[in-house]
């Protein structure tokens, strides 16, 4: 299942936030279809502030992680793209 599949109008889900590798993995025994990330989780779980606390390479590190334990799509909180102009959010 992508993540775009599971998009219908009329028929919606739920899409928990998952701070890391174990709670994705409960979420997905709960019968989660996907996760999303929580930036405010992952920088809290690594005892930094939300907004910005947590790098691009570790914030796509982390989403990459939560995939691989799961093998569910994973949205990704990713702030502001790390950047203020379009060109460096496509990249994110």
């Amino acid at each position: 299942t992508t993540f775009r599949d599971l998009h219908k109008p009329g028929q919606p889900f739920i899409l928990a936030n998952a701070w890391d590798i174990g709670s994705a993995r409960v979420l997905k025994s709960m019968g989660a279809q996907a996760i999303a990330t929580s930036s405010a989780a992952h920088a809290f779980t690594l005892g930094r502030p939300d907004g910005l606390g947590v790098s691009r390479d570790e914030a796509l590190a982390h989403a990459e992680d939560l995939v691989a334990a799961t093998g569910l799509p994973v949205q990704g909180d990713f702030e502001n793209g790390w950047g203020d102009d379009p060109d460096t959010v496509a990249e994110t």
